[in-house]
C-alpha cells in the first residue's frame, strides 16, 4: 500500500496545470496522460500475481529522464511527480502499489500489479483506452478515496471542507489524504467557508484526483458560489470530448449522473454509505437495466460499458473484498494519526 505525503511541502507536480485545464474543458492535455496510465495498466501483472517493478512494465527504462523519450508527458519528472500520477491509479482502485524501499530513489523501487477490479475490467474490454477509462469510472462504484473524495466533494465549500466532512470517518488511505491537506493548509491559513483561492488548494493529492473526475466528466468544478464541486447532469462538450479527447473521447461518459445510475444497477445504492449523500437530491435513480444506457452513448461506448457492467456484477463480491484489503492495508485508521 502507498500513502500520500504528509509534509508540509507544496511543490506543485508537473504536468498539474494541464491536469487541471483537462478538467476545464481542454481534452488534449488529457490524452498524455490516459496514453501513460493506460500503458502502465495493460502491461501490469494481474491482482492475484507478483508485484513486478516500474521499469519492467515500461520498456526497461530505469531512470525517469529516459523515460521521456517514450512519454513526453514526463518530461523533465521528477520520481516525486511520477508517483503523484501512480497515487491517482491507486486512489480509483485501479493500481495495487508497493514501494521496496521506505524512500523510493528510482523507478525500479516501486513495484505494482493490477486490482481486482481493473483485471475484471480488462477481461471484459478489448482496447487498452476502454479499460483504463472503465477501470477509473468503475473505482467509483466502490469503497475507494477516489469515491470518498467525489461525495464528500459536493457537499464541501472548499477543499478543507471537504476532508473534515468524509475523509476522517473513512479508510487509512483517505485518512492519510485528508491529514496531507490539513498540514499543507497550515502554511496558507484556508477555513472551511474559504472560496476565493484557486479551487486546488491547497494543492495536494486530492486536487488532483477532483481534476480527474472533472476532466472525466464526472464533475463540474465551483458550480457556483460555496460549491467545490457538483455532479455533472448534462455535459455541452460532448462532440467537442470525442473530437479532442482522441480515442478515449469515444469512451467518456457525457455526464456524471451515468455513475449514479451505474451504482445502483451494479451494487443497488440508494445513497452514499459514508457522506449519507442520498441519490434522492439528484433526481433519483430512473434506470432498470444496463440498456437504459443506449440511446444516450454511442455504440461503441455502450457495448463496452455492457461488458464490464456484467462482469463487475458478476465479480463484485471479489472485488470488494480485495479494495478493503487494499486501503486497510496493515495498520489501522487510528494508528495514521498517533
Amino acid at each position: 500500500m502507498i500513502l500520500p505525503p504528509i509534509s508540509l511541502a507544496r511543490d506543485v507536480p508537473r504536468r498539474f496545470k494541464e491536469l487541471v485545464s483537462a478538467a476545464q474543458g481542454n481534452f488534449t492535455y488529457l490524452i498524455p496522460v490516459m496514453d501513460f496510465f493506460a500503458d502502465i495498466v495493460i502491461r501490469a501483472p494481474r491482482h492475484n500475481s507478483d508485484y513486478v517493478d516500474l521499469p519492467s512494465i515500461l520498456n526497461g527504462f530505469t531512470r525517469i529522464e529516459l523515460l521521456s523519450s517514450h512519454y513526453l508527458f514526463l518530461k523533465n519528472f521528477r520520481l516525486d511527480d511520477l508517483l503523484y500520477y501512480l497515487r491517482l491509479l491507486f486512489y480509483f482502485g485501479v493500481l495495487d502499489i508497493e514501494m521496496t524501499r521506505e524512500i523510493p530513489r528510482d523507478p525500479g523501487d516501486i513495484v505494482l500489479r493490477r486490482t481486482a477490479l481493473a483485471d475484471v475490467v480488462y477481461d471484459a474490454v478489448e482496447r487498452r483506452e476502454a479499460v483504463i477509462v472503465y477501470s477509473l469510472y468503475m473505482g467509483l462504484l466502490f469503497k475507494t478515496p477516489a469515491r470518498n473524495v467525489f461525495f464528500s466533494g459536493i457537499k464541501a465549500s472548499n477543499i478543507v471542507d471537504l476532508v473534515y466532512i468524509g475523509l476522517l470517518n473513512a479508510d487509512i488511505v483517505s485518512r492519510a489524504l485528508g491529514i496531507q491537506v490539513v498540514n499543507r493548509n497550515k502554511l496558507i491559513g484556508i477555513s472551511r467557508s474559504t472560496t476565493s483561492k484557486p479551487w486546488y488548494e491547497p494543492i495536494s493529492d486530492i486536487s488532483g484526483i477532483i481534476a480527474l473526475l472533472a476532466a472525466l466528466q464526472i464533475v463540474k468544478i465551483r458550480p457556483r458560489n460555496g460549491k467545490l464541486i457538483g455532479l455533472r447532469y448534462q455535459s455541452r462538450l460532448r462532440r467537442e470530448i470525442m473530437v479532442s479527447g482522441g480515442v478515449y473521447g469515444d469512451y467518456i461518459l457525457p455526464r456524471g449522473s451515468m455513475i449514479i445510475e451505474l451504482d445502483w444497477l451494479v451494487n443497488r445504492h440508494s445513497r452514499d454509505e459514508l457522506t449519507g449523500v442520498d441519490y434522492s437530491e439528484f433526481g433519483g435513480v430512473v434506470s432498470t437495466s444496463i440498456d437504459w444506457f443506449k440511446s444516450k452513448l454511442p455504440y461503441l461506448a455502450f457495448s463496452s460499458l455492457k461488458k464490464v457492467a456484467d462482469k463487475i456484477v458478476a465479480s463484485r463480491r471479489l472485488v470488494e473484498e480485495q479494495l478493503a484489503t487494499l486501503y486497510r492495508g496493515i495498520g489501522s485508521s487510528e494508528e495514521i494519526t498517533s
